[in-house]
């Protein structure tokens, strides 16, 4: 069930969503329904670190390398991950404004434009040299994943307001 150094094996894992919607977890011979899956590091490292929670919120393990689970697993594991955090993803700045210290800012996202206002700099935060979260008055997170691959403009506007 688990390595050497305490983390789930990633053969060993079976992860379905069974018709009720609930996710159910099969390690070896053991069965967990109503399993629910959090991100350890859910800002530094989205990728790695995978808790898996039983019905009452108790640790079963940890995924270390999710990449390395079946694909059937990886892609429920994945799915319900999308589903518990739903974040926005910016695609383009188109301008920022500022007026009485609130920025607002004119984005174009995964879901569409929107325009959001950001209470002051503390709501932009840099997470490495390439990835920026901004945090809305109504705490929405906007996710930048790599400002590099945003055009000119919106990466002049990134650089005038970090």
């Amino acid at each position: 069930m688990f390595d050497s150094d305490g983390w789930l094996i990633p053969d060993a894992v079976r992860l379905r969503r069974l018709a009720d919607g609930k996710l159910e977890l099969k390690v070896h011979s053991d069965v967990f329904c109503d399993v629910a899956i959090r991100r350890t590091f859910p800002v530094t490292d989205p990728e790695n670190y995978i808790v898996l929670l039983d019905s009452r919120g108790a640790e079963i393990g940890i995924v270390k390398t999710p990449s390395m689970l079946r694909t059937e697993t990886r892609d429920v594991l994945e799915d319900e991950l999308e589903r518990y955090y739903f974040t926005t993803r910016v695609q383009a700045i188109q301008a920022v404004t500022s007026r009485h210290g609130v920025t607002t800012w004119e984005l174009e996202t995964d879901r569409g434009p929107r325009t959001i206002c950001l209470k002051d700099r503390g709501a932009i935060r840099r997470m490495s040299d390439r990835r920026i979260i901004l945090i809305d008055m109504y705490g929405i997170r906007f996710d930048i994943p790599d400002t590099r691959k945003l055009d000119p403009t919106s990466q002049h506007l990134i650089d005038t307001e970090t």
